[in-house]
């Protein structure tokens, strides 16, 4: 059963000497939030990103456009019944042409324009939860390089 996504929003934190990001995503699902919380691992020679999840390995490719503000996530491309493409913006609504670009690339990976799932940030749910965070982010001693980096789902994330 999918779930339906109605917003997501997502915060990385890099560590770069141990090639890690820390991931941390918003997703708005009906009426409620959830949060997770997870270690992803920079795997630079194939740009992959990896998690592990209940002991299982999930994988990522990093599928970078020609806009310095959007990429794209492949997940499972070997797979036609797992696979997924993901598109990521650095503000919640995306340009059109943007929006053009994942068509192409969704096309180039053999998908069809009919399983777009589109996401609406006016139904953001997590306001209140990712404003908790941010205060408690700012009680504690700064250890990291900077500040988050964050992103908008314009698709929801695949596994």
């Amino acid at each position: 059963m999918v779930q339906k996504v109605q917003a997501s929003d997502f915060y990385f934190t890099p560590n770069l000497t141990q090639d890690t990001i820390l991931f941390q995503q918003y997703l708005s699902i009906d009426d409620h939030c959830e949060y997770n919380s997870s270690v992803l691992w920079v795997h630079r020679e194939n740009a992959t990103l990896s998690r592990y999840d209940s002991g299982k390995k999930f994988m990522a490719q990093l599928l970078l456009q020609d806009f310095n503000s959007t990429y794209l996530l492949a997940f499972s491309m070997d797979d036609e019944n797992k696979r997924g493409l993901s598109f990521y913006a650095n503000k919640p609504e995306a340009t059109p042409e943007q929006l053009e670009g994942f068509r192409e690339a969704l096309e180039c990976k053999g998908m069809d324009k009919s399983e777009i799932m589109y996401t609406d940030w006016k139904k953001d749910q997590c306001e209140p939860l990712r404003r908790q965070h941010q205060l408690e982010r700012k009680k504690e001693p700064d250890s990291s390089p900077g500040p988050p980096a964050g992103g908008h789902s314009s698709e929801p994330p695949a596994p």
